[in-house]
C-alpha cells in the first residue's frame, strides 16, 4: 500500500468517525435541543436561533407564533427529561417566562422541582408567586405546606386565594387553622376558596 493511499484511508476513517460522533451527539442531545428550542420560543415569542437557522436552510417549515399554552403543552409532552432545564429557567430574567415554567413544572409533577418552586413563593412578583403556588398544588408535596401557610397573611388577594386553594389540594391538616382565619377575610373570593379548601381537608380526613 502506497503512502498516499494510507493517508487517504486514514482521512476517510477520520471523516467517518467524525460523522459518526456528530450523529451520536445529535441524537444524544435531541431532547435538550427540543427543550431549549421551546424555552426560547417561550422567552422571545419567536423561533430560536437554531430553528431560524433550520428555517433558512429549508430543513423545517416556518410556523405561526403560538400562545404560551401551546408551548407549555409541548414542554410537558417532553416529559421528565425537561425538568432540569425548566428548573434552571425559573431564574430567567423574564417574569412571564418564570410563570410559564412554573406551570409546566406543576403539570409534570416532578418532586425534584418542589424546593426551587418553594423559593419562588417569596418572589417579588405576584404572578410568579401565585403560579408557583399553583404548581406546588399539582405536585402535592407536603414540604410546601408551611411556606404556603405563610402566604395566607399576605396583602395581595390573589396570593392568599391561590395559597388557600393549593393547601386544600395538598390536604395537610396543619393548614386547617390558618385557612379558618380566612373565613372572615375582607375579600369574598378568598373566603369562598378558603371554605372550599377546608371542605377538601375535612373530607380527606374523614376518608382515612
Amino acid at each position: 500500500m502506497t503512502h498516499r493511499r494510507k493517508i487517504t484511508l486514514i482521512a476517510v476513517a477520520a471523516v467517518l468517525l467524525l460523522a459518526g460522533g456528530f450523529a451520536w451527539y445529535w441524537r444524544a442531545t435531541a431532547v435538550e435541543r427540543r427543550v431549549n428550542d421551546l424555552l426560547d420560543e417561550l422567552r422571545y415569542k419567536e423561533p430560536s436561533m437554531m430553528r431560524s437557522w433550520l428555517i433558512q436552510l429549508g430543513l423545517v417549515a416556518e410556523r405561526e407564533r403560538r400562545d404560551e399554552d401551546e408551548i407549555e403543552a409541548d414542554l410537558v409532552a417532553v416529559g421528565p427529561a425537561a425538568v432540569p432545564a425548566l428548573i434552571a429557567a425559573l431564574q430567567d430574567e423574564t417574569l412571564d417566562m418564570r410563570s410559564s415554567v412554573a406551570r409546566a413544572l406543576g403539570r409534570l409533577g416532578d418532586r425534584g422541582a418542589v424546593e426551587p418552586l418553594i423559593k419562588m413563593l417569596s418572589h417579588e412578583d405576584t404572578d410568579v408567586r401565585t403560579w408557583a403556588a399553583f404548581a406546588l398544588s399539582l405536585i402535592g408535596d407536603r414540604r410546601a405546606v408551611e411556606p404556603l401557610m405563610k402566604m395566607l397573611s399576605e396583602e395581595d388577594t390573589d396570593v392568599r386565594r391561590y395559597a388557600a386553594w393549593a393547601l386544600g389540594l395538598i390536604g395537610d391538616r396543619r393548614a386547617v387553622e390558618p385557612l379558618e382565619s380566612l373565613l372572615s377575610d375582607d375579600n369574598e373570593l378568598v373566603r369562598s376558596v378558603a371554605k372550599e379548601a377546608l371542605a377538601k381537608l375535612r373530607k380527606g380526613q374523614a376518608e382515612r
